[in-house]
């Protein structure tokens, strides 16, 4: 949602010189809703937050368009890079990021476990430069993690207040739709619910709810014609 048109014009460009015929663009919040079975049409308020790789979008959706909206360069990667640090940090160990990708995986949690959990994870000291390992809890990982869970909430708080109480109040029945990858942090719907009071649903498939909502769109470009971002 914070593409420039610079940003699309090579998005578009890209796709052609890839072989695309036909190029349109559509909001990623938006096909996030279509994918997640909802109707973007409905008249009252819908809610999304897509946790992507490299980004953040919140949004506020009504009769297929977007009401309010924001775009933050906080989500997966920035997460994975948050445990990198942390382990450098506390533990003067360097981990590469597939380390740190399972590690968010296996331990990431928004919220404390029902039960404590760990992974040994191997790396060079930062000091010795040797091959170390250690065992890093859940405990490690959410403070690793906080402060990227923190940034997302106060970006799905600020969204929330600035829309009008007519669609807050839809909102408080419909809720918060929670897509992307980075969704699948636990504990993060449970989280990202006491922040905001709202009821949180996830997605039945979180990395597959966006491409299935664009996939919708390509199949009936007619229907969702209005969808397209100029």
């Amino acid at each position: 949602m914070g593409i420039t048109q610079v940003e699309k014009r090579a998005v578009i460009d890209s796709a052609r010189s890839a072989g695309a015929r036909e190029v349109r663009l559509v909001s990623e919040s938006i096909a996030a809703i279509i994918g997640a079975g909802l109707d973007v049409t409905d008249p009252v308020g819908h809610m999304v937050a897509v946790i992507g790789g490299g980004t953040s979008e919140v949004a506020i959706v009504s009769l297929g368009g977007i009401v309010r909206s924001r775009s933050i360069r906080v989500a997966g990667d920035a997460m994975t890079a948050a445990i990198v640090r942390y382990v450098h940090d506390f533990f003067h160990l360097d981990i590469d990021e597939n380390t740190a990708e399972e590690v968010k995986k296996e331990l990431g949690s928004a919220v404390p476990l029902s039960a404590p959990a760990e992974k040994e994870i191997s790396g060079k000291d930062s000091k010795s430069k040797e091959l170390r390992s250690v065992r890093v809890t859940d405990t490690h990982v959410r403070e690793a993690l906080a402060e990227s869970i923190r940034t997302i909430g106060e970006s799905v708080l600020t969204t929330l207040e600035e829309t009008s109480v007519e669609l807050v109040t839809d909102l408080s029945v419909g809720g918060l739709l929670l897509a992307g990858g980075g969704a699948l942090i636990r504990g993060l719907d449970t989280y990202l619910a006491q922040k905001t009071n709202l009821p949180v649903v996830l997605a039945e498939d979180p990395l597959t709810t966006v491409v299935k909502g664009a996939a919708a769109v390509m199949r009936d470009p007619a229907r969702y014609r209005y969808i397209f971002v100029s």
